[in-house]
């Protein structure tokens, strides 16, 4: 979400910077995933490593600031209308010592093409909070300063998905259309929630409602005061949107989550059908928010000019390396030894892989999980992993490089593998003295939240906001156990309840590099002994280091 919309609404400045809004690193805006997005439909996208960035309403930079720490090749501009937010971030990069971003105090609708051009362009939370002029002004950056093989970003709400979403916003708006104090808007605003919640009767509308009504009670003060009390928030429908862009000679490339643009579940005549009735891709992407009741996008743009190729297929992966954050289902006691694997998503559904060289990559994914694997590494593991053929010496039951290709093509489709165009290297082991980021540890010294290598927020516990700033790549994990104790850090808290006390340094110290690893916070620091692979069985690799009773905090 970006802060620049305050600058279209009648209330004040000061007023928004009173309410900040919380900026968040958000992973769909990373070039790494721009320019994968890119070359899957066939692009010849900038390097990434050298790659100039530019974010329209950056906000405090926390979402910039992550990609400039991981790039240091590359080049990052942010824009934002808070001279308070823009303060902020400043004061991060200049402890962070990273001198390859600039976060500037400025107006989106008086920026020029001063900078040149840009490889990739962000606009987050920017387009549906605004009001025409300056939706005008966001893609006419985008073509005047977006570089010939360069991808933009916006994102907006859309319509049909949002109209149930504006009334309540409306409703919202109405309640509290004569109230000037903000605090007092915020109370009449959420009042009106509470009561809707409890009165709409139990019919198809009331369930759309009850569900929007239950995601606005749980977000904070500053996202619903900006989100769905400001004066500006305007959807539109995806061909809109598409028209508008075709009018600066932009054109629709992808989607930034790959997989909500999939048909997963749609019976065959329905998609024969929708491409009859819909034979562009604007009209079949229109036709889709129908479908789906889409009420967000967060759509990626190239030039007009720029060829895109849509048949997709294992070719398509082939220069490009996959992960995956799956787990392996436990087996129950009463389990065959031959039964098949049952694989967990990150949403918790269950699934089987029924190809068993789809299974044998899959399985080698979550072992170097949050590592990626290049496709032909990953065929010829996969591969020998596979029994011999019986009767035939040296010959595997793999059906080939090409229908794993599309297999996990269609993983990727299901949002159960990643594609990845550049590997920030995060650590799948811990190395005898793990390390951090520079920017993490700082991050971990200022709050209770760090940016992984993956571009993910991270919230730590206490015991884990100790231990990471301590995480230089220098300290041993028997040297970290000590200097904790020496700390008199506490049992970790996770909300109102806390854990018992940690009486075992080296179970604490591997609980939380276990996580640390697992979300793709620690850095490959190249020494040739390792600990832990992230394994369920990791625990037992884990030599005691130090008896330590830990302090209650």
């Amino acid at each position: 979400m970006s802060s620049v919309r305050a600058a279209w609404q009648e209330r004040s400045l000061p007023e928004y910077d009173e309410l900040q809004y919380d900026c968040l690193p958000f992973a769909q805006t990373h070039p790494a995933r721009l320019a994968t997005l890119a070359l899957l439909f066939g692009l010849k996208p900038p390097a990434v490593e050298t790659c100039r960035v530019l974010e329209l309403g950056c906000g405090n930079g926390n979402n910039l600031i992550p990609m400039a720490g991981a790039l240091p090749g590359a080049r990052f501009v942010g824009i934002d209308l808070s001279a308070r937010q823009v303060e902020n971030g400043q004061a991060l990069i200049e402890a962070a010592g990273l001198t390859n971003i600039e976060l500037r105090h400025a107006d989106i609708a008086s920026s020029d093409a001063q900078d040149g051009a840009f490889d990739y362009i962000v606009a987050h939370g920017v387009y549906s909070w605004v009001p025409p002029k300056v939706r005008d002004r966001v893609l006419e950056i985008c073509r005047a300063n977006l570089a010939p093989n360069g991808v933009a970003y916006v994102s907006y709400n859309t319509l049909p998905g949002w109209s149930s979403n504006g009334m309540i916003r409306d409703m919202m708006l109405f309640q509290a259309r004569d109230i000037e104090d903000p605090a007092a808007r915020m109370r009449a605003g959420r009042g009106l929630l509470d009561f809707l919640a409890g009165a709409i009767p139990d019919t198809p509308y009331g369930t759309l409602a009850r569900e929007e009504i239950a995601f606005i009670q749980q977000q904070p003060d500053e996202y619903v005061a900006h989100d769905h009390m400001g004066e500006c928030n305007d959807p539109v429908y995806f061909h809109q949107f598409a028209e508008h862009a075709a009018r600066h000679r932009l054109k629709y490339l992808a989607e930034a989550e790959f997989s909500v643009m999939g048909l997963g579940g749609l019976p065959p005549q329905t998609i024969a059908a929708m491409r009859k009735l819909a034979p562009d891709i604007v009209a079949f992407e229109q036709l889709t928010d129908v479908l789906r009741h889409r009420s967000f996008r967060q759509t990626l743009l190239v030039h007009d000019n720029v060829p895109i190729d849509r048949r997709l297929g294992a070719h398509s992966i082939a220069p490009l390396a996959i992960a995956s954050p799956v787990a392996v289902a436990p087996r129950s006691p009463s389990s065959l030894p031959d039964a098949p694997v049952v694989f967990v998503a990150r949403n918790g559904k269950r699934f089987g892989i029924g190809n068993a060289l789809t299974r044998a990559a899959l399985l080698h994914l979550i072992d170097r999980w949050p590592e990626s694997v290049r496709f032909a590494e990953l065929y010829e593991t996969a591969r020998r992993a596979l029994p011999p053929v019986p009767g035939l010496a040296g010959m595997r039951g793999d059906s080939g490089p090409e229908a794993l290709g599309v297999e996990l093509l269609q993983l990727y489709a299901a949002g159960i593998a990643e594609l990845r165009a550049w590997d920030p290297e995060p650590s799948a082991t811990i190395s005898e003295q793990p390390m951090t980021s520079r920017l993490a540890r700082l991050q971990a010294q200022r709050g209770s939240e760090l940016t992984t290598l993956l571009h993910q927020p991270l919230r730590l516990d206490p015991f884990e906001r100790a231990l990471v700033p301590l995480l230089d790549g220098k300290r041993n994990l028997a040297t970290l156990a000590e200097a904790l104790a020496a700390n008199g850090v506490g049992a970790a808290r996770h909300g109102d309840h806390r854990s018992p006390v940690r009486s075992d340094a080296s179970a604490a110290l591997r609980n939380a590099l276990l996580r640390l690893a697992k979300a793709g916070a620690l850095l490959k620091n190249r020494l040739p002994e390792t600990v832990a692979r992230i394994t369920t069985a990791a625990s037992a690799a884990f030599a005691p280091l130090v008896a330590l009773e830990f302090d209650h905090a």
